[in-house]
């Protein structure tokens, strides 16, 4: 991620919306979480009560409209050997050593959706932005999708990417960061690699590639598939926003 080009003032406006939140909580107040860590590390640093601060599992935000057609697409798709490709995307907190590391010279092209262009890749990375028309199709012609998030930062982020992944049939892979086995830990077809490990990432990579495997690996993903649709749709994120706002509601009126 690139360093604030004035850090000074980075470091103020952090010091200040600290301040702002504090001066906000109150016993009607609960804040939402997209991993466990952030709402803990939020608890310890303002001392407020664990009431207060919530994890709550993001959801896939693939609008309904498109859904159906980008499945059949993913399901009658027909990659040439000289076709296939990893995707992977993203501008907030990722780790591009990481994803360089693991992927570089694997043998598969990698489409790399980022602003985050400059930089020395690796000769089979196809690296650059794309439209929001373009982010979805990208997701549902790659045969896998492998997301390298920061882990130096008690901030998470890609929940919303690597969910959307995964509802649209494609097999995830993802380094252990903030918030991902929160989302990710009982998901078919989803793949949690240790931290920094480049070689496990590549390890887990090979195997989802290897035609043998193919069979297990389509049977995974259409079982992740159905768990992100039962669990993480929209719906049911803003049904756990009504349930902290019901339980709210009721210790106040005790």
């Amino acid at each position: 991620m690139p360093k604030s080009t004035a850090p000074i003032l980075h470091r103020l406006n952090g010091m200040f919306g600290r301040l702002l939140v504090r001066c906000l909580l109150s016993d009607r107040t609960v804040l939402c979480f997209l991993s466990k860590e952030e709402a803990q590390h939020f608890i310890t640093q303002t001392r407020c009560s664990a009431e207060s601060a919530v994890f709550t599992p993001f959801a896939s935000t693939i609008p309904r409209n498109e859904l159906e057609s980008l499945l059949a697409t993913r399901a009658t798709r027909e990659l040439t050997p000289a076709d296939p490709y990893i995707f992977s995307g993203g501008n907030t907190l990722r780790e591009w050593d990481l994803l360089s590391d693991a992927l570089g010279d694997c043998g598969v092209r990698v489409r790399v959706a980022t602003r985050h262009v400059d930089r020395t890749w690796p000769s089979n990375f196809d690296v650059g932005p794309c439209t929001s028309a373009e982010f979805f199709p990208l997701i549902v012609g790659a045969q896998i999708c492998v997301f390298t998030l920061k882990s130096d930062s008690v901030r998470s982020a890609g929940q919303q990417t690597y969910l959307n992944a995964l509802r649209l049939g494609c097999p995830v892979v993802v380094n252990d960061a903030a918030g991902v086995r929160d989302h990710l830990a009982d998901i078919p077809g989803a793949f949690i690699t240790p931290t920094n490990d480049a070689s496990a990432m590549r390890t887990i990579v090979s195997w989802l590639l290897d035609p043998a495997n193919a069979a297990e690996v389509e049977s995974l993903s259409l079982s992740g598939a159905t768990l992100v649709a039962e669990n993480f749709s929209e719906s049911v994120y803003l049904g756990r926003l009504v349930d902290i706002a019901d339980a709210l509601g009721a210790r106040l009126a005790v």
